[in-house]
């Protein structure tokens, strides 16, 4: 069951929400405000290499990738 993100267009309140397989995603209610008008983020994810550093999912957690030279993330933090 995967957790997914959403901004509430209504309060701009940013909020997680864990989606079971059979719920309708239409049905989503901003928990602040109880808005419907919510709008889905797109959801970065990290995983904590066995070295303890925590890796990210393309630009997130502070990253900005704009004007790296680099072909690959494996070396930024």
């Amino acid at each position: 069951m995967p957790f997914f993100e959403y901004e509430c267009l209504n309060c701009d309140n940013e909020f997680e929400e864990l989606i079971r397989c059979d719920e309708d995603l239409g049905n989503i209610i901003c928990p602040k405000c109880s808005s419907r008008e919510v709008e889905k983020l797109l959801s970065l994810f990290g995983i904590v290499a066995p070295s303890g550093k925590v890796v990210t999912s393309g630009v997130g957690g502070g990253v900005s990738c704009s004007g790296c030279s680099k072909t690959s993330c494996a070396g930024c933090q």
